[in-house]
């Protein structure tokens, strides 16, 4: 994502690489490598995780979906999109 919208020499990129990319890529390398026990979740793992604790899943108004994707088309790189499911 960050190599379609922010150049490489932007000093915010660097930030988010080194603070938050960095420590994780450190932490797989350096500490765990193979032994690695924490793995990226699905959206269906978050999903029922989520349900679980109670929370309920709502429905946008179609004026709100209408103003994020026009919000998205005007102020987002164009590989940006929102989608409805």
């Amino acid at each position: 994502m960050l190599d379609s919208i922010v150049p490489r020499e932007d000093w915010e990129r660097m930030l988010i690489e080194k603070e938050i990319f960095g420590k994780e890529a450190l932490n797989v390398i350096a500490c765990e490598g193979c032994e690695r026990v924490e793995r990226p979740e699905t959206y269906r793992q978050w999903q029922v995780r989520i349900l679980r604790a109670g929370f309920l899943q709502q429905t946008f108004g179609k004026n709100t979906v209408e103003r994020a994707v026009e919000k998205v088309k005007s102020s987002y790189h164009k590989d940006f999109v929102i989608d409805e499911d």
